[in-house]
């Protein structure tokens, strides 16, 4: 015997040795003597190590090659296998192939997609290290553990673990013959990730073979490295022996079903609302989406089918309980749902046949296909519109599929810093792209249909970057070679978190696309590298803010010189998903047109700058580069008697300053630079041209002249329409301070200068000088005045309309229009207009700008405090710019620019420094937010409005929420003495990956769950009452709005969403419930984060005897009637019995609008509640409200608590554990709208019938008759808040759709009750339909506060004017 084996050793040697030598791999020891001296003798490695001409080398290679495309006759093979069968074998394959320098692959279950596990294409020797000899599996009971090798497939796993108890299982994927090490190692998810999460969540020890071949354990390999295998790919840092895996608890029995819809059968909808819950649902059920192309129902057509293949830990009772209410649109019914073993699940997910047996998992082989994947996340509901183009592009290429593998549950529990697998929190669903097929030759069809769909889906998943998951390998992502063909970097740089693009990627794209020469040397593109790149760069950064070493720098700038060159730098924008942004004179306060948080390059408008000024039509085309001094010039060039009204600084960029709507000094005479704006061209983001205001049609121009070009495209110039000016006009400066009677000159200024003559401008400057005394500071108010005409006119105009300001002749000069330019930008008077032609700006500063607008004068009051504070936070400016005359006669819908009428003046807060420092600069910032939240009293509100060109990202949903962030924890951490640790759970930065899913926990209203909805800058989750009071002081000192949400319930969001920077407080965790139950009754505290569910079902726990007595059996009952059946009677009278009657007996009426494919009349639902038995509520209708023909048969008696279920629409209510009530989610957030009335008399039947018709009229709307009487009426109004006490009843108008388009929430968003006809035969319609169906109710007052109309006739005074206060 140890002859044949040295014999054979021999034979191997010589063999390995040739290869060897003609592989210019020989030296002083061979590969194989190094595997043989390293791995232990009494385990021999001969009998592992297959060489590619041994007879079972093919067998070998190809038992695990899942995907056929690569096992063609041209795919790179190893020279040779090891199939390791002992621990050593892997220790020689590693210490040996890092001594000759061989690539090693690591195979396990061969599932890789790309076939990265057993090929390679460096064009270098490698061999493979095949696992699948390693494959034992020992199961601990006691411990609820197992030991798992790396070689073992999920098939035996799971079996393995069923051997031994029926329930227990592991949270990994589908697929039994998928191996263990690669699935583990890569993060594996499966059915049951929901409730458990992934595999690497699950494991608590691992044994791996590390670069020096020595075997770790977890102790032994130390954290950062175990942290790394569970999650980051095995491979990359040694070879995974095994695993030891956590196992879980599962049912006895689960439920699994299958059911399909296209969309003739509402696909779309379905799907779209699979969206809204997938995530959401509970932890114990998982339902999977696969779309696919199917023939459709009308010959040689083509649908879009829809699967959801689900499992439910749990009985199929509870999951149609739980789908009915949460996705009814499915309707899954119990002959859809199978009840089966944990096991068999397996077999189900695995499309086999429910009852095989078992053992079928232990079976290694399968069928093999060509096949392509590719991966996703989503992290934003994709919108109907969205799904729907998603269909068509589907139909049209046909062979892709995708399914989408919902999160949230325990993925979104677990932090993504826990395991190197990020996708947690945040994620709605993955997607995975597939396509098979079984032909070589469409190999390249069919992977480029995959990747076609694929591009498609970019705007709908995770961008910036892209993600994609690491267990579906795609070498489409960041690699230059595979399949034999050599991509250039740009083909395969998709932004993803495996990729980055760089400045060198960007050039070789611009070069690809011709814009730029191959040597890299071109005036037009400049990179880090390019020695004028920061030259370029800074020349137009006006705001050292900016121009800091940390300022995020662009990729390139594209200093481009014709049209062609921007849509060849855009198409490089679309390919590499960068962003671009646009700058033409870089004047954006805060930086936004040459900076940005993501990769992005520069498209720099310098050169394009031509002005031509045709006076024969009185206009002239500037291009958008051009800065408006360059303007200003060209005109005066050619006339005196023509002017344009723009801005007054002259280095400011045309593109950035007329498609912010700007203005200037003779606005109040002609408008806005964009009212005088008759045509423009501009290119799309698809780098579509249009050269004309026709061709680019009405709405893309309408946009561009105020609501900010980039945001449609890039504005390549305007045609403007010129204005008279006369050859004369006149300028002057008049200084006051405070101690020479500039106060009494500011209050007349209000109502002066936005009411004079429309010739007439004059700004008001506020700054701080110093005092009349050493070291005191005062204001100087400067009145900065132009008027178009000669000083004798100005000095009647101001005589006339401004006699305190004692204007004086020698005050004023006059000059040409052109020269006035130069007075507003600063220069001496006599300066050369041709310094207008100077582009650069001299003496660069630091700054911030903010604005408002005042609608209202101030007060004397007001004034002097807004004086004072100027004083005190000193280094901040004023200027008080008026409106009236043309601005205020222009309609606010004529541009996006809105503010005309109504506004007196706008304010520009400003402030600058030359020091620089973070220190500084946080000084400053805060100094001009501190004066501009002081201001907050008197100026426009409800929205406070802003200036589109004054940039200021404190405001709204582009504050800086770090700003915020730091600011809050500082004063916090200060009130609480909290612990960093306890501060992350506590307070939430829009960074935490926790704050979208806390965010969105209890947002009821899907109104409030969009992109554009503003969000908090922190959200609050206080554990300790400490942290509530710190929460109420932080936001009061630094003057932040805080929101306070306990449910969520709010119908208008009032409780999360705000219009200024905000914090919500969210009280979710404050809800213990203490009962105190006595014999004459009791009493419960109740934290007010406590839902109502958890407080019924607190008191239910303690006591059949509740906190107010309610009987052991009560009765409900519930009637419906259409208006065919008499529900105009039923309704009418139930005005009578239903606030009159026994107070044990509550019956709500629903008035239903048609549903389309139902009814198509009102629906009447009467749903009602005794405190008694089923016969005598009977009895007791039969006499006070026949009309409702209430039997015997439509009550159940049932208990209290059961009532609040049947209440919820839970069916079968003894069947329903009331445990369902500490369920804090309540399914899928629909669209709604809700508004209240009070009703003091009843309605006649006219006016109900009208009420009818008019609903029917209406879509997914309808009215909640709650009735008042009783016990209501015996409280007195003025002993609590809620005054709404001698009622009839109360109607909630209700409307709830699903879709999320604008025009929807315009739809639905209306009163109930609308006039369709000026002739009314009725004089009661005037009651019933009065703008907003008050029905008679109490006189209503507008609640400034909240936009909200409240009843005050009955409240108390000190009430409504708290409310108005706030």
């Amino acid at each position: 015997m140890k002859r044949s084996r040295t014999t054979l050793l021999a034979l191997i040697f010589f063999i390995v040795t040739i290869w060897e030598s003609n592989s210019s791999l020989a030296n002083s020891e061979t590969f194989t003597q190094c595997l043989t001296s390293k791995s232990d003798p009494k385990h021999p490695i001969s009998s592992a190590v297959i060489f590619s001409g041994n007879s079972s080398y093919s067998s070998v290679l190809e038992a695990y090659i899942r995907n056929l495309r690569f096992n063609t006759s041209t795919t790179p093979k190893p020279f040779l296998i090891i199939a390791a069968t002992h621990e050593s074998h892997v220790q020689a394959a590693v210490t040996c192939g890092r001594r000759h320098h061989l690539q090693m692959k690591i195979r396990s279950g061969g599932h890789d997609y790309d076939g990265l596990s057993y090929v390679t294409y460096s064009g270098k020797p490698f061999f493979v290290l095949d696992m699948f000899n390693l494959r034992s599996v020992n199961v601990d009971l006691a411990s609820k553990t197992a030991w798992v090798r790396s070689g073992a497939i999920l098939g035996e796993v799971y079996y393995y673990i069923w051997e031994k108890s029926k329930t227990l299982a592991y949270p990994a994927g589908i697929c039994p013959t998928v191996g263990v090490g690669g699935h583990i190692s890569g993060g594996g998810y499966g059915n049951i990730m929901r409730k458990y999460g992934l595999t690497v969540d699950n494991t608590i020890d691992a044994r791996m073979v590390d670069v020096n071949g020595n075997i770790l354990d977890r102790k032994m390999m130390g954290e950062d490295l175990y942290w790394a295998i569970n999650g980051g790919g095995g491979g990359s840092f040694g070879v995974v022996l095994a695993y030891k895996i956590n196992l879980v608890e599962v049912p006895e029995n689960v439920t699994v079903f299958r059911v399909s819809r296209t969309l003739e059968q509402n696909a779309t909808e379905i799907v779209h609302q699979w969206q809204q819950v997938a995530s959401v649902l509970p932890d114990e059920l998982f339902i999977r989406v696969v779309i696919d192309v199917v023939n459709g129902t009308v010959s040689s057509q083509k649908t879009v089918r829809a699967s959801f293949v689900g499992m439910f830990l749990g009985d199929a009772t509870t999951l149609l309980s739980i789908l009915n209410r949460r996705l009814p649109e499915l309707g899954l019914v119990r002959s859809d749902c199978t009840e089966t073993s944990w096991i068999q699940s397996v077999l189900f997910w695995t499309n086999i046949r429910v009852g095989t047996p078992e053992t079928v998992l232990l079976q290694r082989n399968q069928t093999v296909n060509y096949l392509k994947r590719k991966s996703d996340y989503v992290r934003e509901p994709i919108s109907r519109t969205g799904l729907e183009s998603i269909w068509k592009k589907m139909i049209e290429l046909e062979i892709p599929t995708m399914a989408f593998n919902p999160y949230g549950g325990m993925m979104g529990r677990v932090p993504s810093t826990a395991t190197p697998f990020p996708y947690r929190a945040g994620n709605l669903w993955k997607i995975q792209y597939g396509a098979n097929w079984r032909e070589d030759r469409l190999t390249n069809r069919y992977m480029e249909l995959t990747r076609e769909l694929y591009r498609f889906m970019t705007p709908f998943v995770s961008k910036n970057p892209r993600q994609s998951y690491f267990n579906y390998r795609d070498v489409d992502l960041g690699i230059n070679s595979h399949d034999g063909v050599v991509r250039s970097y740009v083909e395969v740089s998709v932004a993803t978190s495996q990729s980055v693009i760089d400045s060198a990627t960007f050039l070789r794209c611009i070069v690809r696309q011709g814009l730029n020469p191959p040597d890299q040397t071109s005036e037009v593109t400049y990179i880090p590298t390019n020695s004028s790149f920061t030259t370029v760069l800074r020349r137009r950064i006006p705001n050292l803010r900016f121009d800091k070493p940390t300022s995020p720098k662009p990729l390139a700038v594209v200093t481009v010189k014709n049209w062609s060159q921007i849509g060849t730098a855009l198409a490089c924008s679309r390919e590499l998903s960068v962003q671009v942004r646009i700058r033409s004179g870089g004047h954006d306060f805060e930086g936004l047109s040459y900076t940005s948080t993501v990769p992005f390059f520069v498209i720099d408008m310098f050169n394009f700058r031509s002005i031509d000024v045709n006076l024969t039509e009185g206009t002239a085309w500037v291009d958008s580069g051009a800065t408006i001094g360059e303007l200003y010039y060209r005109i005066a060039e050619k006339t005196n008697v023509f002017g344009f009204p723009a801005g007054l600084t002259p280095t400011l960029g045309v593109g950035g300053h007329f498609s912010g709507g700007g203005y200037g000094t003779m606005m109040r005479k002609y408008g806005l630079s964009v009212d005088n704006v008759v045509g423009s061209g501009i290119i799309d983001s698809n780098g579509n041209i249009y050269t004309d205001r026709v061709s680019m049609g009405e709405d893309l121009f309408w946009a561009i002249r105020g609501g900010g070009a980039a945001s449609f495209g890039i504005v390549l110039g305007y045609r403007i329409r010129l204005v008279p000016v006369p050859e004369r006009v006149t300028v002057f400066t008049v200084g006051k301070t405070v101690g020479e009677g500039a106060f009494d000159l500011i209050m007349k200024w209000q109502s002066f200068a936005p009411s004079t003559d429309r010739n007439m401008f004059v700004k008001l400057s506020l700054t701080i000088v110093n005092g009349t005394k050493p070291g005191e500071k005062t204001v100087l108010a400067s009145f900065i005045g132009m008027y178009l005409g000669g000083s004798s006119k100005t000095l009647n105009v101001m005589n006339r309309d401004f006699p305190e300001l004692k204007l004086k002749r020698i005050d004023c000069t006059e000059m040409r229009w052109i020269d006035s330019v130069l007075f507003w930008a600063g220069y001496p008077i006599g300066t050369p207009t041709s310094v207008l032609l100077d582009t650069t700006v001299a003496n660069k500063l630091f700054m911030k700008r903010k604005s408002d607008y005042v609608k209202q004068p101030i007060s004397r009051t007001g004034l002097d405090l807004i004086l004072k504070k100027l004083v005190q936070v000193e280094k901040v400016e004023m200027n008080w710019n008026p409106y009236g005359g043309r601005m205020g006669e222009i309609t606010s819908s004529r541009t996006p620019f809105p503010h005309r009428a109504g506004n007196l003046f706008n304010i520009e807060y400003l402030i600058d420094w030359s020091e620089a420092g973070d220190a500084v600069e946080k000084d400053y910032l805060s100094r001009a937010r501190e004066m501009h939240g002081f201001m907050t009293p008197y100026v426009s509100s409800n929205p406070r409005e802003a200036y589109l060109n004054y940039r200021d990202l404190d405001i709204g949903s582009g504050a800086d929420p770090a700003n915020v962030y730091e600011d809050f924890v500082r004063c916090f951490k200060n009130k609480t003495n909290i612990s960093d640790e306890d501060l992350t759970d506590v307070v939430l930065p829009r960074t935490s990956v926790f704050f979208t899913p806390v965010l969105r926990a209890y947002i009821r209203n899907a109104r409030f769950n969009t992109s554009s909805t503003p969000k908090p800058s922190v959200i609050v989750l206080p554990r300790v009452d400490s942290h509530v009071q710190a929460a109420v002081i932080c936001t009061k000192t630094l003057n932040l709005q805080l929101k306070i949400r306990s449910g969520g319930h709010d119908y208008d969001g009032l409780s999360y969403v705000s219009a200024v920077t905000f914090i919500v407080l969210d009280l979710s965790n404050f809800r213990n419930i203490t009962v105190d139950m006595k014999d004459d009754g009791g009493s419960a505290w109740v934290q007010t984060g406590a839902t109502l569910g958890e407080l019924f079902y607190r008191i239910w726990e303690k006591s059949e005897v509740k906190l107010v007595e309610v009987p052991k059996t009560v009765t409900v009952f519930r009637i419906d009637k259409t208006t065919d059946q008499n529900a105009l009677d039923m309704v009418y009278k139930w005005q009578f019995v239903a606030p009159r009657t026994d107070p044990g007996l509550f019956i709500r009426v629903l008035l239903a609008s048609p549903t389309k494919n139902k009814t198509q009349t009102v629906n009447a639902k009467v749903r009602a509640l005794y405190l008694g038995n089923a016969s005598d509520v009977v009895s007791m209708m039969a006499k006070e409200f026949p009309e409702l023909g209430l039997k015997i048969d439509d009550c159940k008696e049932m208990t209290w608590i059961q009532s609040l279920l049947w209440w919820m629409n839970y069916k079968d209510v003894e069947k329903v554990k009331p445990g369902v009530l500490l369920e804090r989610d309540p399914g899928s957030a629909k669209f709604v709208k809700r508004k209240s009335d009070y009703v003091e008399k009843e309605i006649t039947k006219p006016e109900l019938n009208r009420l009818i018709q008019q609903l029917e009229t209406l879509d997914r709307t309808g009215l909640v008759l709650n009735p008042y009487g009783g016990n209501l009426n015996a409280t007195a109004t003025n002993e609590t808040a809620f005054p709404h006490r001698h009622k009839l009843y109360k109607i909630q108008h209700s409307s709830t759709w699903s879709d999320p388009r604008p025009e929807a929430d315009r739809l639905y968003v209306v009163p109930v009750c609308t006039v369709q006809s000026k002739e009314k035969s009725n004089p009661d319609e005037d009651k019933l339909c009065n703008g907003n169906f008050q029905l008679r109710v109490s006189i209503k007052k507008w609640n400034v506060a909240s936009g909200e109309t409240v009843l005050v006739d009955s409240i108390p005074k000190w009430l409504v004017e708290s409310r108005i206060r706030r």
